[in-house]
């Protein structure tokens, strides 16, 4: 299922309007209405964000998984790293995954199709992955965004 199906209808189970999640999420309420009809992908720290607030996991509101719930480190927490700090998480994570797959930052930037400097960014926390590299990232490694991101531990 599409990002923006999922998003509304999980607005729609809440029965809050556009400008109530948007409020709460801190964007606009115009953007929201952009995310809610496919004109605009939400960046990193919204994205966090709106999962958060609809408890569910990233994968399941970008459509990579069916699954809703998010398992977190400990049961009645929030997730450990949210859109402050996630790129802690995921500099350490992504550095850790392609040393295990005993790949150079060349290969795997040629992997995402992305620059090698690019990654570069990535893995020093100067640069956060846009939602479709995050999606590529992984995939490529065989783990969830969540866990890449730093919001579980569950791969």
């Amino acid at each position: 299922m599409e990002f923006h199906i999922r998003l509304k209808e999980l607005r729609l189970k809440t029965g809050e309007s556009q400008g109530e999640v948007a409020s709460a999420v801190g964007c606009a309420a115009r953007q929201y209405q952009r995310f809610e009809k496919s004109e605009q992908k939400p960046g990193f720290d919204n994205l966090w964000k709106l999962a958060d607030h609809f408890q569910v996991s990233v994968d399941f509101l970008m459509g990579r998984v069916d699954r809703a719930e998010l398992v977190l480190e400990e049961p009645d927490q929030t997730p450990l790293h949210g859109p402050d700090t996630p790129a802690e998480a995921l500099e350490d994570r992504l550095k850790r995954l392609r040393k295990l797959a005993r790949e150079t930052q060349p290969v795997l930037a040629a992997a995402i199709g992305v620059s090698t400097a690019q990654i570069l960014r990535f893995e020093k926390g100067e640069q956060k992955p846009g939602l479709d590299n995050l999606w590529k990232l992984a995939d490529h490694f065989g783990v969830t965004m969540d866990y890449l991101a730093g919001r579980t531990d569950e791969p």
